[in-house]
C-alpha cells in the first residue's frame, strides 16, 4: 500500500502479510523473516526499512520506502527477456 505519513507528508510503502497467510506458520516464518534481514540491510540499491508491526487484527506488516514506477514483472511482460546490461544495472 502507498502511505503518506500525516506529520512529516513523507510517502512510504506498506507490505502487509496476505489476510489467508496469516495462519500459515510457515508463511508467517517467512514474512518475519523478511522483515529481519530487510531491517539489517542498507545499501543504494535497497529500499530502507522504517519499522514493522501487526495491525490491530494481527496481520504483520513493514514500513519501507515507497518507489514510483514499474514493477520488473510489468517490464518482463512489456518487453520481453532483458538485454544483460540493463538486467545488470536493475
Amino acid at each position: 500500500y502507498k502511505v503518506r505519513d500525516r506529520v512529516s507528508g513523507a510517502t512510504f510503502a506498506v507490505k502487509l502479510l496476505q489476510k489467508g497467510l496469516t495462519e500459515d506458520p510457515v508463511a508467517l516464518k517467512r514474512f518475519e523473516q523478511e522483515v529481519s534481514s530487510a531491517s539489517k540491510l542498507t545499501h543504494p540499491n535497497l529500499v530502507s526499512v522504517y519499522g514493522h508491526g501487526k495491525t490491530p487484527a494481527g496481520a504483520p506488516y513493514l514500513v519501507m520506502d515507497f518507489l514510483d514506477g514499474y514493477s520488473l514483472s510489468d517490464v518482463l511482460e512489456k518487453e520481453g527477456r532483458l538485454e544483460p546490461k540493463r538486467a545488470l544495472d536493475i
